[in-house]
């Protein structure tokens, strides 16, 4: 089962060490229980975000990218 098809056409280009880089200091911020992670994408930043209304924090990383997808906003478990 693939989550993005094949023949999509949308692109998005971004340093790979930076997004990891988020990643990794999201996982901080985020709720324990869910994990959850959201991903704003337009066509010259991808903004990753994640928060943990409980313990009262919160961070948000903007990372350059490029992009022919327009604007997006989606959310997952990081975790997965």
């Amino acid at each position: 089962l693939a989550v993005i098809p094949r023949d999509n056409p949308l692109n998005l280009t971004a340093n790979k060490k930076d997004v990891l880089a988020a990643l990794k200091t999201l996982s901080l911020f985020a709720n324990k229980a869910t994990n959850q992670l959201v991903l704003s994408i337009n066509n010259l930043t991808l903004t990753l975000e994640c928060a943990d209304l409980d313990r009262g924090i919160s961070k948000t990383i903007e990372i350059p990218c490029k992009s022919n997808a327009g604007e997006y906003k989606f959310s997952l478990n990081y975790n997965a």
